[in-house]
């Protein structure tokens, strides 16, 4: 799609230019996407490569990328496996069940999605299924 199509690269790097640096290299964006996969997160992207050094506004390389289709956002569903000794993971163990997101919960609970994750790592009794 971004490969074959000069159109969509052109738009490409004109929507994601930090302001008042130019145009990022086409190039450079291919390997940006690239790099994008499963279990990466935009903070290791940024940890692992400089994009202010390549003109690149990391927030509209992702708005990018999911509007044209090139990127896709990965959801957490946690699961409780079983009881919990946890006062916290108690009262939402109705909502680990792997049918609602890490999304879902935070707004169903008010919790924050920092305030879940912590929860859910320190629990040994949950698993989280990525989709």
């Amino acid at each position: 799609m971004l490969l074959k199509d000069q159109n969509l690269q052109s738009e490409c790097v004109e929507f994601i230019a930090q302001s008042g640096l130019g145009l990022a290299h086409i190039t450079d964006v291919f390997k940006l996407y690239a790099a994008l996969g499963p279990g990466v997160t935009v903070r290791d992207l940024c940890l692992r490569h400089n994009l202010s050094q390549l003109k690149v506004d990391e927030r509209l390389l992702i708005q990018f990328g999911v509007k044209e289709g090139l990127l896709r956002r990965l959801h957490k569903y946690p699961i409780l496996l079983s009881n919990s000794e946890n006062f916290d993971v108690q009262q939402i163990s109705y909502l680990l069940t792997g049918s609602h997101s890490d999304d879902e919960i935070c707004c169903t609970t008010g919790l924050s999605g920092p305030q879940l994750d912590a929860m859910l790592e320190d629990d040994i009794h949950i698993a989280v299924c990525w989709k």
